[in-house]
């Protein structure tokens, strides 16, 4: 199953350029914002493994971020030795630094960025989790049932 933000309305997709809309598909169950599909998760899961509607073509310029509105950012930092000896860090097996970011940060696809004039600016690719049904303690085994998609974040 994947799922996007496209013009600010959630869409199960069924192709890399078509989907069905999940609140009209749904009778109005779920969304339209694609946030309302992550704080129904199980029941959203649920329903899309058979859901069937009018497909829609997708203009990838209107997907915006798969998360526009999350709880809670967190970040990774320096989680591989390979950037630990990139950024001049000692090597190290000890947990690695965690930090917030700001919704803001969060964008579509193909948003342009302004970066400032003269700065020096660090780029990296990420794997971002995006976190459909929280909880504590949960075993490896289980983790899984609690992401509702990955994506990738700059």
């Amino acid at each position: 199953m994947r799922i996007a933000n496209h013009d600010n309305r959630a869409v199960l997709l069924t192709a890399d350029d078509a989907g069905i809309d999940i609140h009209e598909a749904s009778g109005g169950k779920f969304g339209p914002d694609i946030q309302t599909v992550y704080q129904n998760w199980s029941a959203f899961s649920a329903w899309a493994s058979s859901a069937s509607g009018s497909s829609l073509a997708l203009d990838r310029a209107n997907l915006g971020a798969p998360s526009p509105e999350p709880q809670q950012i967190f970040a990774i930092g320096l989680n591989y030795q390979a950037h630990q000896k990139e950024a001049g860090y000692k090597v190290t097996t000890e947990l690695p630094p965690v930090f917030t970011k700001w919704r803001s940060s969060l964008t579509g696809p193909d948003t342009e960025v302004t970066l400032p004039h003269g700065g020096n600016v660090d780029w990296e690719c990420e794997l971002v989790v995006v976190i459909g049904e929280g909880g504590r303690n949960i075993s490896a085994a289980n983790a899984w049932k609690h992401v509702a998609g990955l994506t990738i974040g700059q």
